[in-house]
């Protein structure tokens, strides 16, 4: 699946047809073109853990090579971060029904939902989850961030914000950066900066950093402890927002929280990158969920390792 995505063939048949013109250079390398009986039996069959093995034995084969690839700084206003900065978000991919009955989105449509955690250091996804697309965000966010350890950083946007999530990840230790519900109601304890008002400055511009507690008594038995509210102006995209951010963290400054969030745009443009690799190649062919789950990785594979080996030199 990984010469289907190189090649940008667009059936079974395709990648056969290519790999046979191709016979030569396929036998120089010790194989053989598959057949495409042969091809699809394994595609039915094969576990999608294979594709997953082979992301991270790439990925170990390239740190080995070359030392820097695999670990990059922060950019921007965060690069004097020193801690693992992960990005946690999710993205609908949109199928169609004749060919994934199993990914049913609605009557008459097809989804999939690719969640993800990504590392806004080194740009390259940490972890990930394919399935089908009825389920909401956040019911994944415990699983994305399993993997984090204490002194990491979690960013992400309100589709997260759950008390009881971000109870779990301040009891081990993980700081977290996300941003505050319309309805969610807090209460104001303390006032760590005096009110300012925005200007029509084209920077980070930050109005109100606060110490404030859940104000309803179910949200706050899911969250015991003091939340910081930062509310800022912040650029996206070249646009100037308004946004609140809630954080676990007292000690960074205000602006240090609202760049942190800014810098969680890594994994939108991952994202957009992906989309537009769908429209251009079968991103997750394949009619049963184990196929997509395999060509999804392999995919993942394909667009990140070979830019990111040549960027590390």
């Amino acid at each position: 699946m990984l010469y289907c995505q190189v090649s940008k063939t667009e059936s079974l048949n395709s990648i056969c047809d290519v790999a046979r013109a191709n016979d030569a250079l396929w036998r120089s390398m010790g194989v053989t073109p598959p057949m495409r009986n042969t091809l699809s039996n394994a595609n039915a069959h094969r576990p999608s853990d294979v594709a997953k093995d082979l992301y991270w034995k790439m990925f170990n084969h390239l740190t080995g090579i070359a030392p820097r690839f695999g670990t990059g700084s922060h950019r921007g206003y965060c690069f004097r971060i020193k801690a693992p900065m992960f990005a946690v978000d999710s993205s609908t991919i949109k199928l169609t029904m004749n060919g994934f009955d199993w990914a049913r989105h609605r009557r008459s449509k097809a989804a999939a939902k690719l969640h993800l955690t990504f590392d806004l250091g080194n740009r390259l996804p940490s972890f990930a989850i394919v399935e089908d697309a009825a389920h909401h965000d956040s019911v994944r966010a415990a699983e994305l961030t399993a993997h984090l350890k204490r002194g990491d950083i979690a960013v992400a946007d309100r589709a997260y914000t759950d008390c009881a999530f971000m109870n779990g990840l301040d009891e081990r230790g993980v700081w977290f950066v996300t941003r505050q519900k319309r309805n969610m109601k807090m209460t104001v304890v303390k006032e760590l900066r005096p009110p300012a008002a925005a200007t029509p400055e084209k920077k980070t511009q930050i109005l109100k950093d606060e110490i404030v507690v859940p104000a309803k008594e179910s949200t706050a038995a899911k969250y015991g402890g003091t939340l910081r509210r930062v509310t800022a102006v912040v650029e996206i995209q070249g646009q100037m927002k308004e946004m609140m951010f809630l954080t676990n963290n007292l000690k960074w400054s205000a602006r240090t929280v609202a760049e942190i969030y800014r810098d969680r745009w890594g994994i939108e443009t991952f994202f957009k990158e992906l989309s537009l690799r769908e429209t251009q190649t079968p991103v997750f062919s394949g009619r049963s969920g184990i196929r997509s789950r395999r060509n999804g990785t392999a995919d993942m594979l394909k667009m990140r390792f070979p830019q990111e080996f040549v960027s590390s030199g």
